[in-house]
């Protein structure tokens, strides 16, 4: 490792979650990373369970860039993830997620509960999931102030079109959920941004 360039070694992927699934293990294995170089983006590719996801964020709090393939929630949070999550709260420094699956909307909610910092949130492969109710949540008061500063979301939509388009930016203006803002599609994606 002497022939390490440290400034370019900020980027950690983490491909078997089983083997690394003790949070000593875990523990060690990131500290031993962090002598040689600062993380600030993670890429966990694999299906990962909240509380361990949480533990690997306590432990990178230069973290700017979050890429999840999808998270595994229990039914409540338990205090001792509640408290976890209230400490990072205060030192997050994710401004940018990605989340490739998504089974539940929760999820969702949770990263932008856990990254209050979050301007950009990639959200792939949501064909089973109803856009419209998505961006409904996000623009509720009660969470849209846990991320204030989030002003751009892409959703990956195979049958992204121009109705599609359409029929988002009525409900955003009937609904009144956003004034400056601009929509597009690109291939499969939609951008919705805003000020």
């Amino acid at each position: 490792m002497k022939n390490v360039n440290r400034s370019k070694l900020t980027r950690l992927n983490i491909k078997d979650i089983p083997y690394l699934n003790t949070k000593e293990f875990l523990t060690k294995y990131i500290k031993r990373i962090l002598t040689i170089a600062q993380i600030y983006h993670l890429d966990i590719s694999e299906k990962i369970s909240f509380r361990l996801l949480l533990d690997i964020i306590d432990l990178l709090p230069e973290l700017n860039t979050l890429k999840i393939n999808s998270i595994t929630l229990g039914e409540s949070l338990s205090d001792e993830e509640r408290y976890m999550m209230c400490l990072i709260l205060n030192r997050s420094q994710i401004t940018k997620v990605y989340l490739e699956e998504i089974e539940y909307i929760k999820e969702v909610f949770i990263l932008m509960i856990l990254c209050p910092r979050i301007v950009y949130l990639e959200i792939n492969y949501v064909d089973q999931i109803d856009i419209e109710f998505i961006l409904r949540c996000i623009f509720e008061e009660d969470l849209h102030e846990f991320s204030d500063q989030l002003r751009s979301i892409c959703f990956r939509i195979l049958a992204a079109d121009k109705n599609m388009i359409q029929k988002l930016q009525k409900m955003i203006n009937d609904e009144k959920l956003l004034t400056d803002y601009t929509i597009e599609r690109a291939l499969d994606k939609i951008y919705l941004q805003w000020k």
